[in-house]
């Protein structure tokens, strides 16, 4: 018996790719090799393989970071006060322990002198960023312009002490309060009389 020659014995069926004859349990024709089931209906040349194995890779390398950039946290910004100058000013320290950005909105030096209370807003120096980088710090310029409000007033006359209060947008779009207490003495960009 040659190879392709069956048994008389044996049912056999034409190949649907070239007509060949072959027994009606055989999956693959022995002379064309092409399927008999659904797999005939798959037809990949290697061209199309490659680039399906490299989409596959790209897939796989690029969905974890792109899930993890989406899903991930916020930004976490904390404030401090770092100092004052003799040019009106102030430095805060900003720090951002998050993995995305976050900025200060805006700074207001609340007091309250002789039961009345007052608030000034501070204004963000030209040199300084109010936006923080993720794991980054930075020193950020507020100037105070208090005019003569406080110019009938001693330092004495405050009760209790300063507050800065420092509004902090998180890059989810929460907002946050932050509350500094420092003496006003301390404070030198609040210019009170001489009483």
């Amino acid at each position: 018996m040659r190879v392709g020659d069956f048994p008389e014995d044996v049912q056999t069926k034409a190949c649907a790719t070239c007509g060949a004859l072959m027994p009606v349990l055989a999956l693959k024709c022995t002379k064309c090799e092409s399927y008999q089931n659904w797999y005939r209906g798959v037809t990949l040349s290697t061209t199309v393989l490659a680039l399906l194995t490299a989409l596959v890779s790209v897939i796989g390398a690029i969905v974890p970071n792109f899930w993890n950039w989406a899903t991930s946290g916020n930004s976490r910004v904390a404030v401090s006060f770092a100092h004052d100058d003799d040019q009106g000013g102030f430095f805060l320290t900003a720090t951002n322990d998050g993995d995305r950005s976050g900025s200060i909105a805006d700074v207001i030096v609340e007091l309250s002198v002789k039961g009345r209370p007052l608030k000034f807003d501070g204004t963000l120096d030209q040199q300084s960023n109010p936006t923080v980088e993720p794991g980054k710090s930075q020193k950020i310029r507020y100037t105070l312009d208090v005019g003569t409000h406080l110019v009938p007033y001693a330092v004495t006359d405050v009760q209790g002490a300063c507050v800065i209060r420092v509004n902090i947008h998180e890059f989810s779009g929460a907002k946050k309060s932050e509350a500094l207490s420092r003496d006003c003495k301390d404070l030198r960009p609040l210019d009170f009389g001489t009483k």
